[in-house]
């Protein structure tokens, strides 16, 4: 029993731990070709200063690395942030309809 308790601790200890972890590059990129592909998931069109701002304001909370919302600023990719987790929701394209 001791060993169940201990075991799933460390396992929701890692979950929390990864889920406060900013988004690599990789991630960022990854996340926005799968949401390019779903139909209706960015629908709003944003125009750069608006998109290179919602990359400057998930950096500077930890939600996206350095390199991503560089990334994200060369090819007109921003994070969405749901406003009740404060997580990343999507990653959409600047223009995209």
């Amino acid at each position: 029993m001791k060993r169940l308790l201990f075991i799933t601790t460390m396992v929701s200890s890692a979950c929390s731990f990864s889920a406060n972890a900013a988004m690599d590059i990789w991630t960022f990129q990854h996340r926005a070709n799968i949401d390019a592909q779903m139909q209706g998931r960015c629908i709003y069109q944003t125009p750069v200063y608006n998109y290179t701002a919602r990359n400057h304001w998930a950096y500077e909370n930890r939600l996206i690395t350095a390199r991503a919302a560089e990334w994200g600023n060369t090819f007109g990719f921003y994070p969405v942030i749901d406003i009740f987790t404060g997580e990343i929701s999507a990653v959409c394209s600047a223009g995209r309809s």
